[in-house]
């Protein structure tokens, strides 16, 4: 789940592989704070031991950004939606023996 507050304008998942390989696991190229999305995978996404998660994300502070509350403020990180975050949630299971794909009923 990426979130950000009202400048947010993209963000991108990579997996990079203790191989030197790396692929996009999910990207968000519009970013809407008013679209607080959760992302699933379509199929389950095996990861090696050493394998990392970035997270890249970019913000509009322009105005350009219709979003933007305030162009010639200066912008901080802090938790109220006038403020800036960046946090690139996921949710991660063990590989064992006995776990098997959890279904959500909505």
């Amino acid at each position: 789940m990426p979130h950000m507050h009202v400048r947010g304008k993209d963000f991108t998942y990579t997996a990079v592989y203790p191989d030197g390989h790396s692929e996009i696991v999910l990207r968000v190229p519009n970013y809407n704070f008013n679209w607080q999305l959760v992302y699933g995978m379509q199929d389950l996404l095996r990861l090696p031991k050493g394998t990392r998660l970035e997270c890249v994300a970019h913000f509009d502070n322009s105005p350009n950004n219709p979003a933007n509350p305030d162009p010639l403020k200066e912008v901080r990180w802090g938790p109220q939606t006038w403020e800036e975050m960046t946090i690139g949630w996921f949710d991660y299971t063990l590989d064992g023996p006995g776990l098997r794909r959890a279904t959500v009923l909505l």
